[in-house]
This record gives structure tokens, sequence and C-alpha cells, in this order.
């Protein structure tokens, strides 16, 4: 595990332990092409944002690597489909390897270049971890018969849920919130935006809403953000933002404006691409809380860096394949 976490920081940029490229194994030079080859399709993996999702998953590795190591297979494997449609470098690695180190027999659909990704990561990750590639079958057209399926990056539609409401399902809904009091330091804000923009905020794990008080001063924050005014210069980013704006322009939608994402209370933006929405809640227990705490599921600000931990729904798929079981 530590191993292959020292490789994916050096592909990150960031070495671990600084290696000299001698020390590298093979595989390496096969990975990075293979890897680089999968991303060129798809123009929203920026290389900002690949080196992201490459150094945190192997941040998340190295803090989870006690409970991974741990994890035992389980005494009757079972097979567990996976639907994916990644709207981020990597995204889906954390549910698939806590599947796959816990013995499961995994079904992975994707995109052809994104499958290209999948099969280079864990083509990597197998020369470290002997038995997990074997755990994985790739899918091109129907599914074989299997006990559950997870579903990541697939929006919801009457078809696809009509499919799916037969087989015991896992969905990472997109509508993750932020609680912010207007005591959050300048580090609990970096974060936030952090969470907010990274990847132009379209995985599962970006938050979409913030509910705070009536009255907060949104300048701070709107300073925080500004880090990601680069992600304007990136064309189709720009086509969606300025499409959101004409329309809040011609609706008479009231709205901030940062550059380069767009601050609406009007629901009916939540989940575009652009823009935030926010949320005004009254004061009390759920804004005096404490910057990073959670209840009831929903993180109370930015502050946890939910977009840096690849196995931050360790929980929810633990208690998922436990469920398969019965």
């Amino acid at each position: 595990m530590q191993k292959f976490a020292e490789e994916l920081f050096s592909l990150s940029g960031e070495d671990f332990r600084l290696l000299e490229p001698a020390e590298l194994p093979a595989p390496h030079d096969n990975f990075r092409e293979q890897f680089l080859l999968s991303i060129q399709a798809n123009r929203w993996f920026v290389d900002e944002h690949i080196r992201y999702a490459l150094k945190w998953l192997a941040g998340s590795m190295l803090e989870s690597v006690r409970v991974l190591s741990a994890m035992k297979p389980v005494t009757n494997p079972l097979p567990v489909a996976f639907w994916i449609r990644p709207l981020t470098p990597l995204e889906g690695m954390g549910e698939i390897i806590q599947a796959a180190l816990s013995g499961h027999r995994c079904l992975i659909k994707t995109g052809v270049s994104n499958r290209k990704m999948y099969e280079a990561i864990f083509g990597m990750m197998g020369n470290h971890i002997p038995g997990i590639a074997g755990s994985l079958v790739y899918v091109d057209n129907i599914f074989p018969e299997f006990s559950g399926m997870i579903v990541i990056g697939e929006k919801e539609g009457p078809v696809s849920e009509s499919y799916l409401s037969r087989y015991p399902l896992l969905r990472f809904n997109y509508n993750e919130s932020a609680i912010i009091s207007g005591n959050e330091s300048d580090e609990e804000l970096r974060i936030l935006a952090e969470d907010i923009c990274i990847h132009f905020g379209r995985s599962a794990r970006n938050v979409k809403v913030i509910k705070v008080p009536r009255g907060y001063d949104f300048r701070s924050l709107m300073e925080a953000i500004s880090t990601y005014g680069w992600q304007i210069n990136h064309s189709v980013y720009l086509n969606h933002y300025e499409y959101q704006k004409a329309s809040m322009l011609l609706g008479r939608v009231p709205h901030l404006d940062s550059g380069h994402l767009l601050l609406a209370e009007k629901k009916e933006y939540f989940g575009r691409i652009g823009v935030l929405v926010y949320e005004y809640v009254p004061p009390g227990p759920a804004t005096d809380m404490p910057a990073g705490s959670t209840a009831d599921g929903i993180r109370q600000s930015a502050q946890s860096g939910r977009c840096r931990n690849f196995f931050s729904n360790a929980d929810a798929m633990g208690c998922f394949l436990e469920k398969l079981k019965d």
C-alpha cells in the first residue's frame, strides 16, 4: 500500500520521499502513458485536477492504510456492479478499492477512455497488492448477474431508475451542503473554496449548496473562492458560466458574481456548472456548531476537505456491502 501511494505521489509531481527515477518499477512508465492517453479525450480533466486527484488518492490511502490493510476477504464474495460516469479524474476509486479489498468481485461499467484510466491505475496497484486486479471485471454491454449496484456520476432518469429499482442500489447523490456560521478562519474558508471549486464543482463530493445566517457577509468567502479564478480560462467551463450568467440577467435573478462563479439563492440553479446556491438559515444550533462538525449527515462547513478524501463514503459502502450478505 505504501509503495503504491509513493508512485501516486510521484505522478502527482509531489514526491513522497523524492524517489529517484531508477527506483521506480518498470510498470510506472506504462501506467503514465496509459493514464495520459485515457484522459486526453476528456476536456474536463485538466492538469491541475489530475495532479490533485493523484495526490489525494495517495494521501487518502496512507491515512486509511491501517483500515485498508486490516480488511479480510469475506467468506462468500459477491458480484457487485459499479456503473460509473466519472466527472473527475479517478472518481469512484475509493469505493472500488474498498469492495475489492473486501474480497468482492467488482463489475465495472464505464466509458471506453475511462475504462483505460481505471485499468491503468489498478494495473499499477496490482504491482503492490497481488490479486486485486483479478477482483475486477470490466463490462462492455449488459451486466452479468450481480448482488447489488453502486452508481457514481450517472444522473437519475425515468429509464435508468426503472431498471435500477429492481436491484439493491447505492447511489452517491450530488447534494453536498455546507453550513457556515460566519466565524470560520481563513484556512477553513480556503478549504471550503476547494470543496466548492475543485474539479469545476462537478464531482459527487463537491459542495453544491451553502447555508448561511441571514446577514452573512460573503466577502471573505468570495476572496477564498478567487483562488480558482483561473478556471474561467477553460473554454467549456466558461461557456457554462456565461450561459448561467445570461440566464440570471435575463430573468432578473439576484446573484453575486466572483468573476468565475455565480452565487444565487434561487434553488432552480442547484447543481448547475458555474453556480453555487446559497440558503439563509435561522440562527441556532446548526450555525453555532463548530466548523467541521456534522449533524444528520450534513457537513456543517467545508473544513473537512471532503474532496480530498477518496474514502469519505466508506461507512455507507460498508453498510451496503454488509446488507448484500442477507
